[in-house]
């Protein structure tokens, strides 16, 4: 828990302003549609973006408590959501036609 305090958070106004951008471009719009069948949400990256902007003024101390609880409540998010362990099964035995003979 120390190495959390000692750590220095930052953000970039103008990589986050990036990452938003590029989340409206063919690829990864594409890539959202054919595994999810859904065009790709970007307003995750947006309300980033904002974040960051918002916290320019904001003195240095003050700022990384901030960055700090936000890094915290995205990390609590992202181990919320389902993994691939969740979508696969475990096998205990080998398929039956496993390995395939000539």
């Amino acid at each position: 828990m120390d190495d959390d305090l000692d750590q220095e958070y930052s953000c970039s106004v103008l990589g986050l302003f990036n990452d938003a951008q590029i989340c409206y471009t063919m690829l990864p719009q594409l890539k959202s549609y054919y595994r999810y069948g859904t065009w790709k949400d970007c307003s995750p990256q947006w309300k980033e973006f904002r974040l960051c902007v918002s916290l320019q003024a904001t003195p240095k101390k003050e700022k990384q408590e901030i960055l700090r609880a936000h890094a915290k409540l995205k990390k609590l998010e992202k181990f919320q959501q389902r993994s691939s362990l969740d979508v696969w099964k475990l096998r205990e035995q080998p398929l039956p036609s496993f390995p395939i003979k000539p």
